[in-house]
Order: C-alpha cells, then structure tokens, then sequence
C-alpha cells in the first residue's frame, strides 16, 4: 500500500513536469520566432550599426531572433527564383535602387506594403510617396519601403577652409587657395567616388550625359570639360588615395583640406577618430552625385507568420527612434520625413536636406562612367 502510494506521487510528478516542460517549450518556441535579414547593401559602417545597435533594438522590442546576414544583390535574387510557396528562407531584404530595379525586372513576388499594409505598417506613411511609387523611373507600387537616402557632398577640414566653395565652379576658380592639399580617390579604385568625382565635375561644367556615350566622346564639348579637370587636377594632392582609409589619412595628417565623398561613411570615420573633429559636409549647388538609397522589401514565398513578424520588423525600422539614429548618429539622410525632430547639431555637421534634394543627380550614361574608370589616370598625365 505504501509503495502504491510512493509510486502514484512519483507518476505525478512526472507527468506534471512532462506537461510544464511541454507548454514551457511550447511558449519559448512562440517567443523565439525567427527572421532572417539579408543586407546587400550597407558599407562596414553600417553593418557595424545594425548589427550592434538596430537588432538587439528590435529583438527587444519585437520579441522575436532576427538572424542578419550580409550577401550581395544578384546572388540573393538568383536564390530567390529558385523558391516554392511558402519555402522562402528570407524574410526581409535591405537593397540598393539598382537591386529593387532587377528583382522588379525578374518578376519575382514582393509583398504590396503601401497602401496595402499601412495597417501594419503605419511607419510607412511617413516616406513620400513618391519614393514608394517609383525607382530609378521603374515603377514600384508600394512593394519597397525607404529606409534611408544616401548621398555624397564636399568634405573639408572646416578649422583650415572655415568658407568652403558652393558650387564646382567656384572649387575650380579657387583652387589656387588649396594647392596641393584636395583630395580624391583614384578613379580606378574599387571605391566608386573618385569616379563619381570626375562624373559630378563634368556634369557641373555642362557634360549632357543623356548623349549616348559614342556620340558624346566626339564633342568639343568634351574635351574642353576634361581641360578644366586636368587644371583642377594639377592642385590636387599627390599621390591620389587608393581607397577611403587613405584619403581619410591624408585629412587627417592635414596633407589633405577638402574633398568629395560619401557623407555618412566619412563623418562615421571622423567620429571614430580617423579624420580630425572640425570635419564637416557642405553641398555643392550645381550636383553632386546620390549614394546607394536603401530599400526594404518582403518576398512573398514565406510563411504566414514569418510575413507578419516581417511587417512589424519593417514598422521598428521607420520608427522614429530608428531614423533618427540614421541621421544624429550615423549622418545618413532618413527614409521617412522627420526632419522637424533632427537635432539641430545636426546641421552643423551635413547640408540640410532641402538644400541637396533638388542637386541631387544620379549615373545615368554608364559608358561614360566606365570610361571615368578606366581611362581617367591617362588622360590626366
């Protein structure tokens, strides 16, 4: 009787610690869904920050593991094309402009998030429209969300140039002041901004890169532009940095005062310590070039409850608090229309947006570009 007793308490025990353990399990799984996010397009400074600082956020705040993983554009849209209904094992996609314009082109399915899912995402409403709408003249139909603009502008140590130049012109007529100390990167590095240097001045100077490129080799035109750059040129610091680290130690040795490059990689750097603190961004008025934008889509192949967990991943990203971040801390220009809430040190770091968004100009003659690539050190000798 008493070991029936011992035996019966024992039983109990255990099927009260199979079924806690079973629902315990059950609540963790629920707890732990898991999405994976493919970046194809953030530089080193930003995989540092959304790694560091925007997924422990979101993990947080969502309930939910969020795997990040960085891949380039054409190998995740090849992968994507092989997938079934409901087999995708990628959840939410960061991409370049050019990226979204060949997943468009390939047909492949992407979640409608605006207007479609403004319920869900009600963040969305906060880009304009017309970046929901439209890239690159493709048209999107709201299957993209903005979730920054990026942009290069002039670059100077502000405690030597305290009145930089404000237009391309006016760095060319006044070159002079700063001989031997403006810099750029080779237009054959991997680094495209020595080439989007070239492309930006011979925009500024008349260069109209809506001529096919055979035709537009032979103007005069042409050749008197690529004159003035080699004038421009000769005040140059030299050697020409082969990559951002360079040019960013020659800024800080001092051998370099000014130059052109990509804003938020080079105020991140100078908070790092790599350039000196008195750097700072100013525009330049008659164009310089746009970064890579970035883009968040959702492919349609994946699991229900994987899409809604994506649609409240894509809603913490334009939050607020999030593209602020972009901007206050990491100098990129926000995907969403928060500018009444930027601190204004902010201002005193980069252009105001409403002083570049009407300059801004993208590469559209990509033979032309090619040829800044590939020919420019010659034709400077």
């Amino acid at each position: 009787m008493k070991f029936s007793k011992i035996l019966y308490t024992l039983l109990l025990y255990i099927i009260t610690f199979v079924i806690f353990t079973t629902f315990n399990g059950c609540g963790s799984k629920d707890k732990e869904l898991e999405l994976t996010f493919i970046d194809t397009n953030s530089g080193a400074n930003f995989q540092w920050f959304i790694k560091t600082k925007v997924i422990p956020e979101a993990e947080k705040t969502l309930n939910i593991k969020i795997h990040y993983v960085v891949s380039s554009g054409p190998e995740i849209i090849q992968r994507i094309k092989t997938w079934k209904e409901g087999k995708g094992d990628i959840h939410i996609l960061l991409i370049k402009p050019k990226d979204l314009v060949d997943i468009l082109s390939s047909d492949i399915p992407l979640e409608t998030l605006y207007p479609d899912k403004v319920d869900r995402i009600p963040n969305i409403t906060k880009c304009l429209e017309e970046y929901l709408t439209s890239v690159l003249g493709n048209n999107l139909n709201g299957r993209a969300a903005l979730f920054w603009r990026s942009q290069m502008n002039g670059i100077c140590n502000g405690s030597l140039i305290p009145n930089p130049p404000s237009s391309w012109k006016e760095l060319y007529e006044r070159r002079g002041e700063w001989t031997g100390h403006i810099g750029m990167i080779r237009p054959d590095a991997k680094s495209s901004g020595g080439r989007r240097f070239v492309y930006c001045f011979l925009h500024a100077f008349g260069i109209d890169f809506s001529i096919p490129f055979e035709e537009l080799k032979n103007t005069s035109e042409w050749d008197d532009v690529w004159n003035k750059f080699k004038e421009l040129y000769e005040t140059m610091h030299k050697p020409l940095a082969s990559e951002p680290p360079i040019l960013f130690n020659q800024f800080k040795k001092e051998d370099v005062w000014i130059s052109v490059y990509a804003t938020d990689y080079t105020l991140w750097s100078r908070d790092k310590g790599m350039l000196p603190e008195t750097t700072k961004a100013f525009t330049l008025n008659d164009g310089v070039t746009a970064g890579a934008d970035a883009y968040l889509v959702i492919p349609s192949f994946i699991l229900e409850k994987k899409r809604q967990a994506a649609y409240d991943f894509v809603n913490f990203l334009l939050s607020d608090e999030i593209q602020l971040q972009l901007i206050s801390t990491m100098w990129q220009y926000p995907g969403t229309e928060i500018w009444d809430k930027v601190p204004e040190y902010v201002w005193e770091n980069i252009p105001r947006w409403e002083d570049i968004k009407n300059t801004r100009i993208r590469i559209t003659n990509n033979e032309a570009f090619n040829f800044i690539r590939e020919h420019t050190m010659e034709v400077i000798k």
